[in-house]
């Protein structure tokens, strides 16, 4: 971990997108009260979990390779005393915990970025959903994860909301990108359009950022070009 301040100029991050996936990760104690004697009210959950690299879209199931597939126990749960989580960060019980575990991560970012520095994030959105394991991606613990109530089918928006938190928290967000994916998967959903385009979030903590792009070559440099051949003429 990085102690020291305004130390690092670029971060780049595609971080876990919630209730989608579990990367097997064993769990962390999150808002974590070091004076506390924590008593967990835990939840042990036995699933099937996946390793292998290649999963459905790449023709692999559990008839085809068997070997992929692992018996997984997770513990996850609140403490009662201090309300701390433990559990792996895409996996809360609601959205909400996730954009406060997520923003509090980019928090210590933010601590350890130049004053000039940036910070870019891929983020994914996920669907509400009334039924359980009505996805593919979902294996281990996602298949007892509970439906969110009110939400069914709808698109959760968690790339905004993530977006207007980290404004509240003080980050100017300069650009929305859309990272365009033309052979993106095709969606088995029936009742609406494949996704194929995810976002990025151009993040800065002041206005003096120190980022330049030839006009000419459209490639980055890294101090500000002089005359009019840009990196050609440094």
């Amino acid at each position: 971990m990085i102690k020291e301040k305004f130390q690092v100029d670029n971060v780049i991050t595609s971080p876990p997108y919630w209730s989608l996936r579990d990367y097997g990760i064993p769990p962390s104690l999150w808002d974590d009260n070091p004076k506390c004697e924590h008593d967990f009210s835990l939840e042990k959950i036995n699933g099937e979990g996946y390793t292998s690299s290649k999963r459905w879209q790449h023709g692999e199931s559990r008839e085809s390779n068997p070997k992929g597939w692992s018996t997984e126990i997770s513990e996850i749960g609140f403490c009662s005393k201090c309300g701390a989580w433990k559990g792996t960060l895409g996996l809360e019980p609601n959205f909400e915990l996730y954009i406060k575990h997520l923003c509090d991560i980019y928090d210590q970012i933010k601590r350890v970025l130049k004053k000039t520095g940036t910070c870019w994030v891929n983020l994914g959105d996920s669907y509400g959903s009334g039924k359980v394991d009505d996805s593919k991606y979902n294996n281990g613990i996602l298949k007892n994860k509970s439906p969110v109530k009110g939400f069914q089918k709808c698109l959760l928006m968690l790339p905004q909301r993530f977006a207007i938190e980290m404004i509240n928290r003080g980050w100017i967000l300069r650009n929305v990108i859309i990272w365009h994916k033309p052979n993106a998967m095709p969606s088995s959903a029936r009742d609406r359009f494949t996704v194929d385009f995810e976002y990025i979030f151009f993040f800065v903590k002041s206005n003096r950022i120190q980022y330049w792009v030839n006009e000419y070559t459209f490639q980055l440099v890294s101090k500000q070009p002089l005359g009019i051949k840009g990196i050609e003429n440094e």
